[in-house]
């Protein structure tokens, strides 16, 4: 598990470094590998790990946009439905497709929401100028 606050918040234990880098090569300091991660951890039931992982994913390349978009799908998950929304948003205003946020199923806590289709409509829009 990372650990969530005091010493080393944010950090992934070296143990699971160890396992995760002789098993599939993971590198802790990989902003896709562990945005990858922290998506799996909260597609599995553990929102609080996913956040802190994507946090850690998002200070190592806080300009990708696919670790942008992944926030919003474990920020919903995770029931932040707002902050969901403003990932959501930032992904879309840096280029992420809303196609896909159409059908994402991390994404339908939020998906009824009237702003979640005012973004979609608008950026859906931009795009087939």
């Amino acid at each position: 598990m990372v650990r969530t606050s005091g010493e080393g918040a944010g950090r992934i234990p070296q143990s699971h470094c160890v396992g995760l880098s002789r098993t599939s090569g993971f590198n802790p300091d990989n902003a896709t590998a562990t945005g990858h991660l922290a998506l799996y951890y909260a597609r599995m039931g553990d929102v609080k790990e996913g956040l802190v992982l994507i946090h850690r994913a998002r200070a190592l390349d806080h300009s990708n946009v696919r670790l942008i978009y992944n926030e919003a799908a474990i920020q919903a998950l995770a029931g932040n439905f707002h902050q969901a929304l403003d990932c959501l948003r930032e992904a879309f205003e840096k280029g992420y497709p809303p196609s896909g946020a159409k059908v994402d199923p991390e994404l339908n806590g939020v998906r009824g929401q009237t702003e979640f289709q005012h973004l979609v409509a608008a950026f859906s829009k931009q795009r087939s100028r």
